[in-house]
């Protein structure tokens, strides 16, 4: 069972047994039952978006430049071998 199914297990109004003994037995921290994240504004959003797509952009720059040379340097590899003598 999964730590957010373990937290849905926790009675709140359950006299007989405390919160901190209900957490303990299904073994989760007790402030992870009061944690709500942070909601994100649409703003910081659009902000996250356009830097993950500066960052894929550049990313699929490097490989396009990066494999044209390694296969470059393979051919290269490739006709020096074959031309060399006793080959």
């Amino acid at each position: 069972m999964n730590p957010p199914e373990r937290r849905r297990l926790v009675d709140h109004a359950d006299p007989s047994l405390s919160i901190v003994a209900q957490c303990r037995l299904l073994k989760i921290a007790r402030s992870t039952l009061y944690y709500r994240p942070a909601a994100v504004s649409a703003d910081d959003l659009a902000l996250m978006r356009k830097r993950c797509s500066a960052t894929l952009r550049r990313e699929v720059i490097r490989v396009a430049v990066a494999v044209p040379r390694a296969t470059a340097s393979i051919h290269r590899c490739v006709f020096v071998a074959s031309r060399s003598p006793g080959v």
